[in-house]
């Protein structure tokens, strides 16, 4: 632990009080089994950056409605001021990604990846914090039958399949779920199924993976019964951004009022211009995708 401490101490980069304060959060939590994964992940990474709200690297990850990013060899997490356990929670996430260093060749990698991830979060204690957005999904996903865009599938790959997974491993020792897994998506959902799932555990991950092209049948998972709902994508329940407090928020609504004036850019911004300029070419495309995204609305509502 004293290892840990001394390589964070060296990494994390942000105001000192907040700086400890993580840390100690970090430590307080830390599971033995998952240590190892997180020092090598520490290992890989120069820094650590906590992105305070209203600064360069809190409006680059407002840009792009994200928590955390990992840019080379360094991690950008958002700082959550007001429940700053969030942020411990995505410094963890991410570290066990450049821990594990798993090549995501492919559909079932990326799964694996993000639920081993999900895991060490999970057993470091922080699973309350997803678990109703979880229990939302699963108590919800087997009534409609979505139309899989790309979007969606992102979602699927990335953050619903790996907490349903994960959900229920964190009884397992670390290593063990390491070991068996990587590599062997089969192996990962025997081990999820050894764990006696409930029939609603079970119909959520099956309708998942047949929204993949993925046979629930080849993973002793059942075909759900039941004549699903048909519902456009935006509809179908989904994850929304979560971990973020108010200032996160109010970042997100001054970005989108620049991008509905980009005439008036600058006197929108000029508070935090100082901030914002390094990271520019981040904002004019965000101001694209925003423009076209916007204009795609409205010529749906037009053809309705």
């Amino acid at each position: 632990m004293c290892e840990l401490k001394e390589i964070l101490a060296t990494k994390v980069s942000g105001p000192r009080h907040i700086v400890s304060n993580i840390i100690g959060i970090i430590l307080r939590c830390m599971a033995y089994d998952v240590e190892p994964y997180i020092i090598k992940g520490l290992e890989a990474v120069d820094e650590i950056i906590l992105a305070l709200p209203f600064t360069r690297y809190g409006w680059f990850l407002a840009i792009y409605q994200l928590v955390g990013r990992v840019e080379n060899s360094r991690v950008i997490v958002y700082y959550n001021s007001a429940k700053p356990r969030w942020t411990a929670s995505y410094i963890i996430h991410e570290l066990s990604h450049k821990g594990l260093d798993i090549k995501r060749s492919n559909l079932f990698d990326a799964i694996i990846d993000e639920t081993l991830a999900y895991l060490a979060s999970f057993k470091l204690g922080f699973l309350d914090l997803y678990e109703q957005g979880i229990k939302q999904y699963i108590k919800s996903a087997f009534m409609y039958k979505a139309v899989l865009n790309e979007s969606y599938e992102y979602e699927l790959v990335n953050t619903i399949l790996p907490r349903i997974l994960a959900r229920r491993l964190i009884n397992y020792n670390y290593s063990y779920i390491v070991n068996e897994s990587v590599n062997n998506f089969h192996r990962l959902v025997t081990l999820w199924l050894n764990t006696e799932p409930t029939l609603e555990d079970r119909k959520a991950l099956a309708i998942g993976f047949i929204f993949l092209n993925i046979d629930p049948l080849e993973y002793g998972l059942e075909k759900p019964n039941e004549a699903l709902k048909e519902t456009e994508i935006e509809k179908y329940p989904q994850v929304v951004l979560e971990g973020v407090d108010k200032e996160f928020i109010e970042m997100t609504k001054i970005l989108e009022k620049a991008a509905e004036n980009p005439s008036r850019l600058r006197d929108i911004l000029a508070p935090w211009w100082n901030e914002i300029e390094p990271i520019l070419d981040d904002l004019e495309a965000y101001i694209t995708v925003y423009g076209t995204r916007k204009f795609r609305d409205s010529s749906s509502t037009r053809n309705d």
